[in-house]
């Protein structure tokens, strides 16, 4: 009988020991999950796809949030922001195609003063991240844009032109024809009229 017990609590200790080692190896296997290699990632928050106009010099500065492999925010960040050395682009405020900014307590970093150069067009923003070894790289896609004068596009200028062009011939038959049918008023003059006649010769008196 003792024996007996004796094996019955040899298996419940074997069993107990079965089911805790089952426990540690899964929560070892979910704190592997967990950990993740070091990361940084970057989203734009602001500027892409956007358009600047030539004209007023203005610019849509780019805003940009830097995260780590779990999604939160990194402050600290060395950020450089970097224009096309040719072509359509712009310079920023430090009157350079290239500017650095360190990420605040948000992960945020932004390119401040950035106008455009007269060559319209589409261009790529190259942003570059670098924080302890780590590095990240995106594009910010911009366009810099021409309006047309007065916000007149060329099709209406053209039309109001003819439409111009047919008033004034208009006006100008219209003066041809009131000077056709004016009469000329001369003023009045009074004349002396001299009568030819026979010069008669005498003693001088």
């Amino acid at each position: 009988m003792s024996s007996h017990n004796g094996r019955e609590g040899c298996g419940r200790f074997l069993s107990v020991s079965l089911a805790t080692l089952l426990v540690l190896q899964t929560s070892l296997s979910a704190q592997k999950e967990e950990i993740l290699a070091p990361a940084l990632k970057i989203a734009v928050a602001k500027g892409d796809e956007s358009s600047n106009n030539i004209k007023k010099g203005t610019a849509v500065e780019p805003l940009v949030v830097v995260s780590d492999e779990k999604s939160r925010p990194v402050s600290g960040v060395m950020v450089m922001f970097t224009l096309p050395e040719s072509g359509p682009g712009g310079l920023f405020a430090n009157g350079g195609k290239r500017t650095i900014v360190f990420t605040d307590e948000e992960g945020r970093a932004a390119a401040r003063g950035l106008r455009p150069n007269h060559t319209p067009g589409k261009f790529e923003l190259v942003v570059d991240a670098s924080f302890h070894g780590l590095t990240a790289r995106t594009v910010i896609h911009q366009t810099n844009v021409l309006p047309a004068a007065s916000g007149v596009s060329p099709k209406l200028i053209a039309i109001l032109a003819v439409v111009g062009g047919a008033a004034a011939a208009g006006a100008i038959a219209a003066s041809s024809g009131n000077k056709g049918s004016s009469t000329t008023t001369n003023p009045s003059t009074s004349s002396t009229t001299l009568t030819a006649g026979t010069p008669t010769f005498g003693p001088p008196r």
